[in-house]
């Protein structure tokens, strides 16, 4: 099935009502940075945490947990048990995987056993800031998109019903990749005129389901048609 226009259009809306908050911690003053859109914000967290010096880059992994947690009371006790436990020797291991323009894997990511990334959630944050072109985040508010027996890629992310957090596994990773791959096709078959990104069509159906709108992301997501990649 493909979707008409009225569902285009639809999509379209969310996408562009996004308004998820646009804050940064700036760690050196103490001070919240408020930023004039979406795309300042990225380019000042992934400028972090593709920088030179070591004590950027923690800002800028600090930055994605405090963005990610931010309308939610424990924010500030993640952040700052992240800033404590953060070694030199992780922010190494980590801009080693960043050399040569690199962009690394959930698996190594996962495998430097960065304080507060370790499931999925977090660490795709990671990937959408070094990369929002091609990639996008997978938590749990878009794992409710999927469906039992269903095809798609979330449908076959493996997350027990006791758990509560995605976890990252070679299974999970290849879902992840077919689900990014599927918000490109999303984009390049319905959207080839508008600018938007791998991570902006994820941003659409994020602004549905923080809408009440579920039941509408869940008809889109398994209705468009998927374009081959």
């Amino acid at each position: 099935m493909t979707w008409d226009r009225r569902q285009v259009m639809q999509f379209q809306n969310a996408v562009q009502t996004y308004n998820f908050p646009l804050v940064g911690r700036g760690f050196e003053t103490n001070e919240n940075d408020i930023f004039a859109d979406v795309g300042r914000l990225e380019q000042y967290v992934g400028g972090l945490l593709k920088h030179d010096n070591n004590i950027e880059v923690k800002y800028g992994l600090a930055n994605v947990l405090f963005w990610g947690y931010y309308n939610i009371g424990y924010r500030d006790v993640r952040v700052a048990e992240f800033m404590d436990g953060c070694t030199e020797e992780k922010i190494n291991l980590f801009k080693g995987l960043l050399q040569n323009n690199a962009i690394p894997t959930l698996n190594q990511i996962k495998s430097i056993k960065l304080p507060q990334y370790s499931g999925i959630s977090f660490i795709s944050k990671i990937l959408m800031f070094l990369n929002p072109m091609e990639y996008c985040v997978l938590d749990l508010q878009i794992l409710k998109m999927r469906i039992a027996g269903g095809a798609r890629a979330l449908d076959r992310i493996v997350f027990g019903e006791n758990e509560n957090q995605i976890r990252v596994t070679r299974h999970n990773e290849t879902c992840y990749n077919s689900w990014r791959a599927e918000c490109r096709s999303i984009k390049n078959t319905y959207f080839q005129d508008m600018a938007f990104r791998v991570v902006d069509i994820e941003r659409g159906f994020f602004n549905m389901i923080q809408n009440g709108n579920i039941a509408t992301a869940i008809e889109l997501y398994h209705n468009c048609y998927q374009k081959e990649s």
